[in-house]
């Protein structure tokens, strides 16, 4: 689930708390780092034997934020919130007991330690200019010359780049120069077995480009992942 399905009124927390689980993981714990939002709250009442907490953001900004990061993964360690000292003050001593005290909660890896363990191929970036067919010059011309603010032309400007103009339709997006190459790539990629992920600045083109590659590839599986409410 996601911390603002948690925590809203008819959310997931009546689903969830009907069991008693193994263990609670939570991604992005930043999220529940301020202890009076209604998130730190919900997340802190799942019912559950052990916690993990995973964060990208490992250098919190005040005790407070560690202190509620505690509360979720070892209820009371640190005490209540009235008995928490937050005027911390940071000398050489403070900081070996800080360490002495979260080494056994805490697992810390960093760039390295991923890039020694799972090696990744070098990656390589290749940028590649299409010029515009007939039809698009004329409607960037006719954006440059509309009676409209900077910024309203820009937005239209990225648009039309981005294949996703207000006039668009199926059949003047399959004539564009970005799918006519893209179509290019997937047909490589069928034949030396490959996969391939597209991605898109705006839902429209998606929308475009799952239809057009799924009537001219039938064989191959093409699907979208939007994010948004029942995708």
């Amino acid at each position: 689930t996601s911390y603002s399905a948690l925590a809203s009124k008819y959310g997931d927390a009546h689903l969830i708390n009907k069991e008693r689980w193994s263990i609670a993981v939570i991604d992005e714990s930043q999220f529940i780092k301020n202890p009076d939002a209604k998130r730190s709250e919900a997340t802190k009442l799942i019912n559950r034997a052990s916690s993990l907490a995973l964060s990208g953001t490992p250098v919190e900004n005040s005790p407070l934020d560690v202190w509620t990061l505690a509360e979720f993964i070892f209820p009371n360690l640190l005490g209540d919130r009235e008995e928490f000292d937050t005027d911390i003050f940071l000398t050489d001593l403070a900081l070996h007991r800080v360490r002495s005290f979260f080494r056994p909660l805490m697992i810390r890896r960093t760039l390295d330690d991923i890039a020694s363990m799972h090696p990744l191929p070098d990656r390589i970036e290749e940028v590649e200019y299409l010029d515009m067919g007939r039809e698009r010059r004329l409607e960037q011309q006719q954006v440059l010359s509309a009676s409209v603010t900077p910024q309203s032309r820009f937005n239209s400007l990225v648009m039309l780049a981005a294949e996703s103009h207000s006039d668009q339709d199926e059949p003047t997006f399959k004539s564009s120069a970005k799918y006519r190459r893209l179509r290019m790539l997937i047909q490589n990629a069928i034949q030396s077995g490959e996969k391939l992920i597209v991605f898109c600045n705006y839902k429209t083109a998606m929308n475009f480009l799952r239809d057009s590659i799924r009537n001219e590839f039938p064989n191959i599986y093409c699907d979208v992942i939007r994010g948004d409410s029942g995708s």
